[in-house]
């Protein structure tokens, strides 16, 4: 790519995470985490990682836009869906790093970069990938993710985070559903990425790959789940639960 097409790129990652909040039952909030939004026959979903939303949390809500009039307008999924995998020899079930949600096929979340002394870029649609862009990682192919870290909370019930994009990783290895790609410097700590949990990493080719799923500062990678692996669970899904 040259200079312009890295810049278009770079900005196009940054739209790509969708940001997910947890909310208290009295509407503060108290986690973060991402997601990414796929249509797939004609239907849209919301992905994310279990750790993030898992079987023992609720109040998970995407953030939609900021209206200064109104505050932050979110969207709650019905629930989140997990999927378990059968061991071979044991018949023990273990859970998928991977969760899913349906969500209404116009829900459309907007980049929108504040200070605050109020916008400092212009309003962007986050980007919506479709099946077609699903693929696996490949060698010697540039990879970025993206997301919300480093919350900070002022006053009860309002949240700041920093929108931070990480390019340069670089496809390493496959281990069953998990992907490694190596950092391009060192490990920054843990609390860098806060909040990047289920964010997509693309390729340059704009394609998905994965959702982030932890860190290792010992090899200096980003591990992720595979989203190609798990897909089928959206067809079964389609098959199965029909539209109202």
């Amino acid at each position: 790519m040259d200079k312009s097409d890295q810049q278009a790129w770079l900005k196009w990652c940054g739209t790509t995470s969708v940001p997910l909040r947890q909310l208290s039952p009295d509407g503060q909030p108290i986690d973060i985490a991402s997601g990414c939004l796929l249509d797939f026959q004609s239907r849209r979903f919301l992905l994310t990682v279990r750790h993030a939303v898992d079987l023992s949390s609720s109040g998970w809500v995407v953030e939609l836009e900021y209206d200064p009039a109104k505050g932050t307008e979110v969207y709650q999924p019905a629930m989140f869906l997990h999927i378990g995998e059968m061991k071979k020899g044991s018949g023990d079930i273990g859970l998928v790093d991977y969760a899913y949600a349906e969500v209404p096929k116009d829900l459309q979340p907007v980049f929108d970069l504040r200070s605050p002394r109020g916008p400092v870029a212009p309003r962007r649609n986050r980007h919506i990938f479709r099946a077609e862009n699903v693929t696996e990682p490949e060698a010697n192919t540039i990879y970025a993710f993206s997301g919300q870290v480093c919350p900070e909370m002022h006053g009860s019930l309002a949240m700041v985070t920093e929108c931070h994009v990480y390019p340069g990783l670089r496809y390493e290895s496959s281990d069953g559903p998990f992907h490694s790609f190596a950092l391009p410097v060192k490990h920054p700590g843990h609390d860098a990425f806060e909040g990047c949990s289920g964010a997509p990493i693309v390729d340059t080719h704009r394609r998905i790959v994965a959702l982030v799923s932890s860190g290792d500062k010992e090899t200096n990678n980003i591990r992720a789940i595979s989203v190609s692996k798990y897909i089928f669970a959206l067809d079964f899904y389609c098959r199965e639960i029909r539209p109202d």
